[in-house]
């Protein structure tokens, strides 16, 4: 079991160790986010995908700074109604008609385990639903009728793209890729989101210097789970 990591932007992977089977500096957005996953499964060899940077919290409740694990990810700005039986926005056809669509839960449950010890400095905030399109996190782009932002916890630019993309790769592969996606939130929805951003990178550089001894943990976990079980859901 190969654990690929997908970090956006370069600023968020600073302080990352070598030798990890990594995709890095991408850039942000859904189409650059593909690129990434790309270089992880063809050229990395990867078997699945975890997903590590920033995003913005749309409830005051949740903490700055703390770790969210992605239970669901939607589109926030894709339509393509009505063709194809779509109802508005976030429905992908043969891929999510219901809008959401769920990461591995044999991900999310290592992951529950494992943040809390490996991040201790970091509130872990569980799991959420996490939105995403192709414009930053600024107060100007907030719609509080868009029916996905509305049923969101955070909102990023890439994990609805690599969760999309996997699942258009598992026929092709003849195998499941498991997903799983971690952000740690950056700013709250506002005007001062792009200072907030910036002020958080350095809480996440620290942290990267731990991601390989997670990555080691996570793999085993899938391993032993494959051995026993059969095929990741």
């Amino acid at each position: 079991m190969k654990i690929g990591l997908l970090i956006p932007t370069r600023e968020e992977a600073e302080g990352l160790p070598p030798h990890l089977p990594c995709a890095t500096g991408f850039g942000a957005g859904k189409t650059a986010a593909c690129a990434a996953v790309t270089k992880l499964l063809f050229q990395e060899g990867c078997d699945a995908i975890l997903v590590w940077g920033t995003a913005g919290a749309l409830k005051a409740e949740l903490p700055l700074g703390g770790l969210m694990l992605a239970r669901e990810v939607a589109y926030s700005d894709y339509d393509v109604s009505p063709l194809y039986g779509s109802d508005g926005l976030g429905f992908v056809p043969q891929v999510a008609e219901q809008c959401w669509m769920p990461c591995s839960p044999a991900f999310n449950q290592a992951l529950a385990r494992l943040l809390p010890l490996h991040f201790p400095q970091a509130p872990f905030c569980g799991e959420g639903r996490i939105s995403a399109g192709d414009v930053f996190d600024n107060a100007k782009y907030y719609r509080p009728d868009n029916r996905i932002e509305g049923a969101a916890d955070a909102v990023d630019m890439e994990s609805p793209a690599v969760t999309h993309f996997c699942r258009l790769m598992e026929p092709l592969l003849s195998r499941r890729i498991p997903v799983g996606i971690v952000r740690l939130l950056s700013n709250y929805i506002g005007a001062s989101a792009s200072g907030e951003f910036l002020d958080s990178l350095s809480r996440i550089q620290a942290m990267n210097r731990q991601l390989p001894a997670l990555l080691r943990q996570l793999e085993g976990f899938l391993e032993e789970r494959q051995a026993s079980g059969g095929p990741l859901p």
